[in-house]
């Protein structure tokens, strides 16, 4: 419970309010490197913030969150059900994807609603995406 008490590397508050857990809007970790050990730990990292979050605002339904690792995004969303996370998205392989995700990071507070994981071929043969209906 030691990192969860941490302070998120980048944070997004509701506005007009103190700077604490009840406020908290959304948050990201970053690390320089991006490994399996990293991605484990990461994960584990921002599940207890989320648990923190989810805890101290009994509105919140859902607490997102992105993963910077390395050259790496990763969006995950937790809620009282467990978690949803995407497959990492490189900067250099993938920029579009993943300026997708990092420009959508401020919108997240707002969401509230289903999560659904479709899989497609539309102009993509093997595409993936996440759909958020509020």
């Amino acid at each position: 419970m030691g990192d969860a008490m941490r302070k998120p590397d980048i944070s997004c508050w509701f506005p007009k309010h103190q700077f604490d857990w009840r406020h908290l809007a959304t948050f990201a970790e970053v690390k320089n490197h991006g490994s399996k050990a990293n991605e484990k730990l990461s994960y584990i990292e921002v599940a207890g913030k989320a648990s923190c979050l989810l805890y101290a605002q009994d509105g919140h339904h859902a607490a997102p969150c992105i993963r910077i690792l390395g050259s790496e995004i990763f969006l995950t969303i937790f809620d009282s059900g467990g978690s949803l996370t995407t497959c990492g998205y490189d900067i250099h392989r993938s920029p579009q994807s993943f300026l997708r995700i990092l420009s959508a990071f401020p919108l997240l507070p707002t969401f509230s609603g289903s999560i659904s994981l479709s899989v497609g071929n539309e102009n993509d043969e093997m595409a993936r995406w996440l759909t958020l209906r509020s």
